[in-house]
């Protein structure tokens, strides 16, 4: 995050708008934890376990998944979309480059 806010010259608004994507996504996650998202079904559930562990629904690791994939690829497209004139163009800057290399591996890693 604090890359590509770098990139964006310390901006403000782009700052504000990373805070509250990360914001409203942890506050997503946390929510998802205390519901009961086990009405949805999108895998099978595990039979249960002969300890006294307790481990999460499929359906809630899907969700938190998606949380994550959100925010991951709004960060991911505002990388591409700032750093990409400065690697295809004529203004080809090596960190701007070895930034947009790394992201989009973390990027690729993540999925």
């Amino acid at each position: 995050m604090l890359r590509v806010w770098a990139l964006y010259e310390r901006s403000r608004k782009i700052g504000i708008a990373l805070s509250l994507l990360f914001v409203v996504g942890l506050s997503a996650s946390f929510a998802l934890r205390k519901s009961d998202p086990g009405r949805i079904k999108f895998a099978p559930t595990f039979p249960d376990s002969l300890t006294v562990c307790s481990r999460s629904s499929p359906n809630e690791y899907f969700f938190l998944y998606g949380i994550g994939l959100i925010i991951e690829t709004t960060i991911f497209v505002l990388l591409v979309k700032r750093a990409w004139p400065h690697v295809a163009g004529p203004l080809k800057t090596p960190v701007v480059n070895a930034l947009l290399t790394q992201g989009t591996a973390y990027y690729v890693a993540v999925l």
